[in-house]
């Protein structure tokens, strides 16, 4: 099976890719632009924003994996992930609890 990068020459891929980082790179300034000018406007608190941003941005790709392993009957992959969420889940409340996360 071939696919799209098998034929291109490399020198086009790195081209690609730079513009790919490009574009990712001034998405997120005008996300993180944006996101200011509306915590300012509904006077939220910038880091009530921003932590939102990061939890969906954390969440999106483990919600995507969950789908992507109901659609192909794969419980498997969903349990990984989900050990992986508990323990960063347990981690975070014993950080709570003891005040330090050293």
């Amino acid at each position: 099976m071939t696919t799209l990068f098998d034929s291109l020459h490399l020198g086009i891929i790195a081209v690609i890719f730079l513009a790919a980082l490009f574009i990712l790179s001034k998405s997120a300034d005008y996300l993180t632009d944006t996101a200011i000018g509306v915590s300012q406007i509904l006077r939220i608190p910038e880091m009530v924003v921003g932590a939102t941003i990061v939890s969906i941005g954390t969440t999106l790709p483990e919600l995507a994996t969950s789908i992507s392993a109901v659609l192909t009957g794969s419980n498997a992959l969903e349990c990984t992930r989900l050990r992986h969420h508990e323990y960063h889940a347990d981690f975070g409340r014993r950080c709570a609890l003891r005040h330090d996360c050293g």
